[in-house]
């Protein structure tokens, strides 16, 4: 019987560098609150980089046999984007009315090439396992308006977005096929709150947003880094559209003590999930997919205490069920199960300027597409020390402090049992220094990272059937 054991190595050269460029213009007219912002700007990165992987094979009795396959893949790639937008704001019907208008585009072009050979002892020659030739473009343009005032206690938004979006992809390692596809869309959002007695409010909210495919889910390569589980993109993907509905409840309690409560359902057409195949020789290989449509639905809690002027503690649960409906790829493809998420955040500030913040999480197994995710938990800490009167920050951050972020996953089908463990880079730290020139202005970090301000926003979206691995770390 034969056995083999493999070394293979990963090197990148030469980058990636990038350059941008950015043009901003604003004008304020005379009436109070209307004016006018554009902004242009210019993107390129592009990439060298060497693989190479070589397999020995040994028999029985574990002794090296005289055969080894060398493979090398130079190659080089980038990508350019340009982005155009405009927004319109002016004071509508009310005193208190605001009408927002704008334009955006945006352009993206990518192209990714390699050169790979293989050698199994008779010189090197083309490798059509490894060879990956692709370029592809991306254009969205779109148009959107939106209407908010407020009236005695109540607050109201609403708007609509119109996209359309167009992809072309062209393999020439595949003899030149192209790929295309493209769609118009209509985005609607709708949001009001009400303000009850004692610093209550309730928040109900809609919205209907698009997730597109990255490129490395689009570029059809083959990985084979693993060969016992080899993955390849698909450039036939089309884009996740989503329905989210929220209704929340928020309570402010003197001493800086406050309340969070929200029930959401999330509703994904065309879910995008890696699905993988087993063959009979126990090997597998995996592509990303549209399956037919996946949920979310759940109950989040958020809750923040001032423990002491100098101390202050955020807690967060989320418990959800997802369900997933994948017959169109496999008629068995129907998952669903309940799980859950915490997150622990502490700011201590400390004599001497310094301030010391510490983040838990822990994420419960949850279910995939296929099989089941297991339970992950990791630590990250970061120490600030502000320096010459506050003009200066010094920041150092360590992430997955006890390096026990490692993520197995757990295919338990009708004739196959897989289980796959990764184990990356997490426990990584930074050092980052930041001088203020001038006068500026302290941004909300809270409401900058859930990235809209018309009412709290849970977290479920990352785990709407996802096993990605994606999170915010300590570092202020």
């Amino acid at each position: 019987h034969l056995s083999s054991a493999q070394r293979r190595s990963f090197d990148q050269e030469g980058g990636p560098f990038s350059t941008s460029t950015s043009l901003d213009y604003k004008h304020k007219f005379v009436k109070p609150g209307q004016e006018l912002t554009t902004n242009l700007t210019y993107a390129q990165m592009w990439v060298t980089r060497t693989q190479a992987y070589q397999t020995d094979y040994f028999d029985s009795n574990d002794v090296k046999l005289p055969y080894t396959v060398l493979q090398n893949a130079p190659g080089q790639g980038g990508n350019r984007s340009l982005n155009a937008q405009a927004d319109f704001t002016t004071p509508f019907i009310t005193k208190t009315g605001k009408l927002d208008a704008g334009w955006k585009s945006q352009l993206y072009w990518f192209n990714s090439s390699n050169n790979p050979t293989i050698d199994t002892g008779d010189g090197p020659a083309l490798d059509l396992l490894l060879l990956n030739n692709y370029n592809y473009s991306q254009h969205v343009h779109a148009v959107y308006s939106s209407f908010s005032d407020q009236f005695k206690n109540w607050t109201y938004n609403a708007g609509l977005r119109m996209e359309y979006a167009t992809y072309e992809g062209t393999s020439l390692s595949l003899n030149g096929n192209k790929f295309t596809n493209d769609y118009l869309g209509l985005f609607p959002s709708a949001f009001v709150s009400y303000k009850l007695p004692k610093e209550q409010t309730m928040h109900l909210s809609y919205t209907r947003r698009t997730n597109r495919p990255h490129f490395m889910q689009l570029m059809p390569y083959v990985d084979v880094s693993n060969p016992q589980d080899t993955s390849r993109g698909n450039p036939a993907l089309i884009p996740e559209f989503i329905h989210n509905t929220e209704l929340s409840y928020n309570r402010q309690i003197k001493g800086g003590h406050n309340l969070m409560a929200s029930v959401y359902y999330q509703y994904t057409q065309n879910l995008i999930e890696r699905y993988r195949t087993f063959y009979s020789d126990g090997t597998s290989s995996s592509q990303p997919q549209n399956l037919n449509n996946g949920t979310t639905y759940g109950l989040e809690l958020t809750g923040r205490t001032q423990i002491l002027p100098i101390w202050d503690l955020t807690a967060n649960a989320n418990f959800f069920k997802n369900e997933v409906s994948g017959t169109n790829i496999d008629p068995t493809l129907n998952n669903s199960g309940y799980s859950w998420f915490g997150k622990l955040n502490t700011n201590l500030r400390l004599p001497a300027g310094f301030s010391l913040q510490v983040n838990g999480n822990y994420e419960a197994p949850k279910v995939a597409a296929q099989g089941s995710q297991e339970e992950v938990y990791w630590l990250d800490a970061a120490i600030r020390k502000n320096l010459w009167n506050n003009r200066a920050t010094l920041v150092v951050n360590v992430s997955d402090i006890f390096n026990t972020r490692k993520y197995t996953n757990i295919y338990d089908m009708s004739a196959y049992y897989q289980t796959t463990y990764r184990d990356r880079e997490t426990r990584i730290g930074n050092v980052t220094f930041t001088y203020r020139f001038g006068k500026s202005e302290q941004k909300n970090a809270n409401n900058a990272r859930r990235g809209r301000n018309n009412g709290p926003v849970p977290q479920k979206d990352r785990n709407n059937l996802k096993t990605d691995d994606n999170s915010e770390q300590a570092g202020f």
